[in-house]
Formats: C-alpha cells, structure tokens, sequence
C-alpha cells in the first residue's frame, strides 16, 4: 500500500499478522496503540488460530548464532510458542493498562490516540 503522499508501507493486517506470528509484542502493542483497532477487528481480519510461528523462531535464532564476530545472547527471539488468539487478546485488553500514569485514560484511549482522534492514517497532511 501507498500512503497519500506516496510512501509504501504493509497493509495494516498484513503488518499485525506478521507482529503475531513472529510474537514482537514491543511492535504489536506500538501498532495496535497507534491505531486503535479493536479485538473485532482483529477477528475479522487477523488468522488468530494455532500457535505463533515455531519455524521463523528456529531460522531467527540461528540465523543470529550463525552471524560471525560477537553477538549477544539478548539478540535471540524468544523460543516460547504461543496462542495466536490468546496474544491477540491480551494486547488489545491490555490497552489501557499501557497508559500509565502520564496518559489519564479520561483523555487518551491509548498511549497514542486522544479519545474520540481522526484516524492517523486517514487524516492529510502536509508531510509524509
């Protein structure tokens, strides 16, 4: 997809899907904080059946232990396979539980969006 201003960036659910099945709940809970999208959505638009992908966590892990000179043991993905559906679940209830003390969830519906905010994504703009 193209931004309105000509940037190309991946298809919202084609983004999450992949945040899932790689389980980066850092970017996960970015996403679905910058964007607001609710469990619905994810239903309709997501697959949340099995498990998160087992193979890329064994090509990752590798893949860095093969990489020569020094690396970090904290460089690996974590190997722990989990419920698709049970991730998407707790990120999108753990909204508001991302807030903290620095964002009154009477203002804000997540730690990036006002209540009641245009779409980010919608909204034009003068740059990129």
């Amino acid at each position: 997809m193209r931004s309105q201003k000509g940037l190309p960036y991946p298809k919202l659910d084609v983004y999450i899907q992949s945040l899932i099945d790689t389980h980066d709940m850092v970017a996960l809970c970015d996403i679905v904080d910058g964007t607001d999208v609710t469990e619905d959505w994810g239903e309709k638009n997501l697959d949340l059946s099995g498990m998160t992908d087992a193979d890329w966590i064994k090509w990752k892990n590798d893949a860095i232990r093969a990489e020569e000179g020094s690396w970090n043991i904290f460089c690996l993905v974590e190997t722990t396979v989990v419920s698709r559906s049970k991730t998407w679940e707790e990120t999108i209830r753990g909204k508001e539980k991302r807030l903290g003390f620095k964002h009154p969830k009477e203002l804000f519906a997540t730690r990036f969006r006002l209540r009641g905010s245009e779409d980010p994504w919608l909204k034009d703009r003068d740059a990129v």
